[in-house]
């Protein structure tokens, strides 16, 4: 392929996409446990969502992010759907699925 084709809007709004739904166990016939593999590198399974963000980069991507994606990916994990927590509930454990579902629609992960 082109780069033109590879590196448009659409086809990065699609990889994202099909990375979430991967990730969040809405591909038919493919099961990933994003929490388990989240807790199968930390000692203890991460509580907190930048703290699972770095166990998931280790395991997904062996840490080798760019700064950029890293703090792409850090912003969005102030949003409710992905921390999962209310202001009265703050011991919720993040959103595995979609920490590794933008993990692996990023470009590092893309480039492998």
């Amino acid at each position: 392929m082109k780069a033109d084709a590879w590196v448009n809007s659409s086809a990065l709004l699609g990889r994202m996409n099909f990375a979430l739904g991967l990730a969040a166990g809405k591909i038919k016939g493919v099961t990933v446990q994003a929490a388990s593999l989240a807790a199968e590198t930390a000692a203890v399974g991460p509580t907190d969502a930048q703290q699972m963000l770095a166990t998931l980069e280790n395991s997904l991507l062996s840490g080798d992010i760019s700064r950029q994606t890293h703090d792409t990916i850090s912003k969005q994990l102030e949003d409710p759907k992905i921390s999962q927590r209310k202001l009265d509930d703050p011991k919720r454990p993040p959103n595995a699925a979609a920490i590794t579902g933008l993990i692996l629609g990023s470009p590092e992960f893309q480039r492998r």
